[in-house]
Parts: C-alpha cells; structure tokens; sequence
C-alpha cells in the first residue's frame, strides 16, 4: 500500500484513516516478537530453552525454558508469564544472580548451623544481605502487607547470614568466585569453616517452650462455579498463616515467623462411576499438637487415586511419576512434614492420637500457597518446612525413631489406546525417617473468618457440567497434592 500510494515508507501511513491503526497494531506485534526473541535468546545461553522452541513464540516450549528459569532464581509466577519479577532477573548481569543464589544457600546452612529461625516476618522487618533482597519476587515478602505481630521478633537471619559471608570473603561476584577457585580442588566434605556470627536471643536454648497458632484466614465455603457454569469470584483479604511463638524466660511470647500457609479448599475428584466433580476438602479446626516429624517423607496415594494421576508421558510411553510420590524435592510433602495429631484423655494410649491426615508440609506449589488451596493440609514453601522442621529438633527434645516401613504395591494402568505390555508397578517401602518430639509442641488451628454462605463445609461430590470437566481434569493432574 505504501508503495502503491508512493510513499517513502510504511511508517507514512500512521495518520492514515483506514490504515493507521492496522499499522499501530503491526509496530506492537513486532514489538512482542522481538521483546519474545529477546527472551529466547537468554534462556537459550543459560541451556533452559528446547531445540523445539519457535523463535518469536511464547509457545509451551518457551514457557518450559521460562519456568526452569523462575525456578532457579526463585520466581513465583504462573506458567509463561513475563511479570515484573521475571523480567527484572532477565535484565541482571547473570554473575550478580549467581551470586545471589550462592548466598541463599549460605543463608540455608546458616540457619541450620546457628539455630537462628527469625526473618523478620513476624514484625515486618525484611533485612537485606550485603545490600542485596536475597529474593527478586516480592510475592516472598508479602506479609509487608500485614500489621506486625505484637512482640514479633526482628529479622535476625539476614544480619546472621551476612556476617557469614563477610567472614568468607563473599562480598561480591569476583571475591566468591575467587574463593571457590581457591577450593575447588579440595574435597567439599573435608572443608571445614568457623565463623563468628551475632550472638542467638536469651530466650533461644536446647528445649525452648513453642506453641503454634494457624489462621485459617478468610474461608469461603461457597460452590465455586454458578448454576450456569460460570465461575464465581472470591474476594480474599486475609491469606492463611503459619505462627511460630516462643516464650521469653520472663515469660513473655515472642512471634519468631509468620509465613504464609495453605487451607482446604473446592478440590476436583474424579468420581469412580465416571465424570469429574468437586468435593470440599476441610481443615481440622481446634487444639492439636505436633509430635512426629518425618523426613524425605513419601505420599501414598489412596486407593482412589485414579492411575493416571500416578502416571508421566516418557517419549512415546509411560513410566510411573514416582516423583509426586517422593521422597524428593517436588513430591506431595515437600522435602520434611509434621503431623497433626489431635490427643483424646491423657494420650496415654497410641489409639488416642488421632491422625485426621492433616499435615504442614513442604511444597513447590507455591502458587497455591499464595493463591490457592489445598486438600486440607498446610502447605509451606519448601525451604521453609526445612527450616521448621530442622528448628524444632535443633530447639526441643526428642527421640530417633527411624525409617517409617511402607508396603504399597499397585499395578498402574493408563487410559491409553496403546497401553504398555506390561502394567506399570507403583512400589513404595518406606514413609521417611521419623522424629518424635517429647514432650510435643501445641498446635491451635483456628476458624478464621467464614465468608458467605454455607457456613460450613458442604459434604459430598459435586459434578461437574461436561464442558468444565476437562478444565478440572488438568487441574487435578496439574496438583494432587495433600
């Protein structure tokens, strides 16, 4: 058209009635598509993005690539999305994130060695290491949002942590990688480090008096979807938490951490006569206690867990996806759990600990823990359980109980016009390695704030309308988690 008209060149049509705007919308495309490239490019170098991947398209490829590098750097966001976060990581100078994540390790290990558990989520008091937010995303500091606790103790781990790293030399990219240099010959488990680090609180010691206070936040017990298949929205003011309390030798408590939390919530369930619905998966709520600890847990699945659920796409295949079942990093409980168990008369007896299969456990969910819900259980960030779990048999008594035995067996098979020859065998043979605190720390799970109507959760299976079905399938394969 440019050259039809004898124009010197597209960009004279802008003002043009009929073509302008078509033009507009041409410049913003090819803005997306570079901006697209742009990011293709980088994931590329960094090794994340697949041969498959079409250049200049934010297909599932791409968003593959993009979502193993939002994991690396600690990244919450929903599939294939470029949001504030991602991109400002996707501008840094890739030695500054390197050494962003050496020093979130370090900070992993100092915590564990020291003992120290408080980050300043409690009173709203979010330190920094060496100048630096060790987490780009600000979805992990979104109880600035919240009122500080009373007493709510400061932030104690970053201070901690970079007293560590100046007494390693890690002040900036070129001193840690200078110092790993250094070490690289040396065998990791042979080096050995002593540093001084800030002196722990008067009220830190080998048994500490804990208690734990879980606010179920804003419940909506609501069907989620209307008579016409729409869905409905629900307006969430208060998120869920987490509280840990410890009490001072004068007797005062101090909030050590708040960190954000899971409740039950609308789940979809695959009914056994066919179809899918949704059933309202609830949170115990009252008095409870934790008492064993379990790490590198495993999930069993029940016994109507449909099998595709338990079952991953292997090239042209299947194969069993034992790493939903774990133990290991992205399993249904995360990398450690706690039980809550509820205690009847004097809990002198086992049969009076009541296991109602509610846990807080470690996930890599994390949308759900800031969005979501669960199936009842209490969902922490993964690293967090670790540090929870590992506080609590730093910071109290307890006895060593060992690997957890298991024996499940289950013949899998998918819904597959070309089922394998053979059914594929689910087998686990252990629980995990269990801890068991003594005496254990009291747990209050309270109501929250009950919104709406019903005011109590709906029992039974809800069906679902056929074309909101597949919807829910993807979601329930997306997360089966606890």
């Amino acid at each position: 058209m440019a050259r039809r008209r004898r124009l010197d060149s597209i960009d004279a049509l802008a003002d043009d009635d009929e073509y302008g705007r078509q033009l507009r919308r041409l410049r913003s495309m090819e803005a997306t598509v570079a901006a697209i490239g742009s990011v293709q490019a980088h994931l590329r170098c960094e090794g994340t993005l697949h041969s498959r991947a079409r250049d200049g398209v934010l297909d599932a490829w791409t968003g593959r690539g993009l979502r193993a590098w939002q994991s690396k750097h600690m990244i919450i966001s929903l599939a294939s999305r470029l949001d504030d976060a991602t991109r400002a990581t996707l501008v840094m100078d890739s030695r500054e994130l390197d050494f962003r994540s050496l020093l979130r390790v370090l900070r992993e290990r100092v915590v564990d060695a020291s003992g120290i558990l408080e980050d300043g989520t409690a009173s709203n008091q979010w330190g920094t290491v060496l100048g630096r937010q060790l987490e780009v995303d600000e979805e992990f500091r979104w109880a600035e949002h919240l009122d500080p606790l009373p007493n709510g103790a400061p932030d104690l781990v970053s201070p901690t942590t970079e007293a560590a790293a100046r007494a390693l030399g890690w002040t900036d990219p070129a001193a840690a990688l200078a110092w790993i240099e250094a070490h690289a010959a040396e065998r990791t488990d042979a080096h050995l480090v002593a540093v001084r680090l800030p002196e722990a609180p008067d009220y830190h010691g080998p048994h500490m008096d804990l208690r734990v206070e879980i606010d179920r936040g804003d419940v909506w017990y609501t069907f989620p979807y209307t008579d016409e298949g729409r869905p409905r929205g629900f307006p969430v003011r208060r998120r869920p938490t987490t509280t840990l309390f410890a009490r001072r030798p004068n007797g005062d408590e101090v909030a050590l951490v708040r960190w954000n939390t899971t409740i039950g919530g609308w789940q979809p369930e695959v009914n056994p006569e066919g179809g899918v619905g949704m059933r309202y998966k609830e949170s115990d709520v009252g008095e409870r206690v934790w008492r064993d600890v379990i790490a590198s847990p495993a999930w069993l699945p029940p016994p109507a867990t449909p099998d595709d659920e338990l079952l991953r796409r292997s090239g042209d295949g299947w194969r069993v996806n034992d790493s939903i079942t774990g133990p290991g990093y992205d399993s249904a409980y995360g990398l450690a759990l706690v039980i809550h168990h509820q205690v009847r008369g004097d809990g002198e007896d086992e049969e009076d600990w009541l296991d109602n299969g509610i846990r807080s456990h470690g996930s890599v969910s994390y949308r759900s823990i800031l969005r979501g819900h669960s199936h009842g259980c209490h969902r922490l960030f993964n690293h967090l359980a670790v540090r929870m779990t590992s506080f609590l048999l730093n910071r109290r008594r307890h006895e060593v109980r060992g690997r957890i035995p298991a024996s499940l067996r289950r013949k899998l098979h998918p819904e597959s016009p070309e089922p394998p020859p053979e059914p594929l065998v689910l087998e686990i043979t252990n629980r995990g390695f269990l801890f068991e605190l003594t005496p254990p720390v009291p747990v209050e799970v309270l109501r929250g704030n009950v919104r709406g109507r019903p005011t109590r959760a709906p029992a039974g299976f809800f069906p679902l309308p056929e074309e909101l079905q597949e919807q829910a399938r993807e979601q329930l394969s997306d997360d089966p988690s606890p």
